[in-house]
């Protein structure tokens, strides 16, 4: 077996028996499982993970940087920045709703932290009020998605081994 092969495999494991390998998609009842080579006997094969090519490789790996990019959120402290810019800029709510196409009660809401304003009317609020509402973050979503199974978690295989000694000792 090559190595990216058996890198791929190291990944996956089975959600039987818990080993290493899982490269089989399987309906056992209805379920589907990424199940091993050993566990696959048990149900009807629907597919078979095929190894990566070094292209597919590299085109996973420049999304999985882009995910990594920063995202772009409003600041926490909009309340104030917007109240102050308003206050700065010598505008009323009712004056300012004019300018972004608002109402005075809903830019009222937004300054009293009871709504938190659309993409859209930040910009316009920055745009009119020349503030920043918006600030960059680094977003991490492939380390949260990439978390392995824990020793604690049980797989069916796990459960079938307790069934079956629970009936030898009764």
């Amino acid at each position: 077996m090559n190595r990216a092969r058996c890198e791929i495999m190291k990944e996956m494991e089975c959600e039987i028996c818990g080993r290493k390998g899982a490269k089989f998609l399987i309906d056992i009842e209805g379920s589907k499982m990424k199940v091993c080579e050993e566990c696959s006997k048990l149900g009807k094969i629907l597919s078979i993970e095929r190894e990566e090519t070094e292209k597919v490789k590299r085109i996973k790996e420049r999304a999985a940087l882009r995910k990594e990019e920063k995202e772009i959120v409003i600041v926490d402290d909009y309340t104030e920045v917007i109240k102050k810019g308003r206050e700065k800029a010598n505008l009323t709510r009712k004056e300012l709703g004019a300018l972004v196409n608002e109402k005075e009660s809903f830019l009222r809401r937004i300054e009293e932290g009871k709504t938190i304003p659309t993409e859209k009317l930040a910009k316009k609020l920055e745009k009119a009020l020349e503030i920043d509402l918006f600030e960059e973050i680094n977003s991490d979503l492939t380390s949260a998605k990439q978390s392995k199974r824990k020793e604690t978690e049980l797989t069916f295989g796990d459960l079938a081994d307790l069934k079956s000694k629970r009936k030898k000792n009764d």
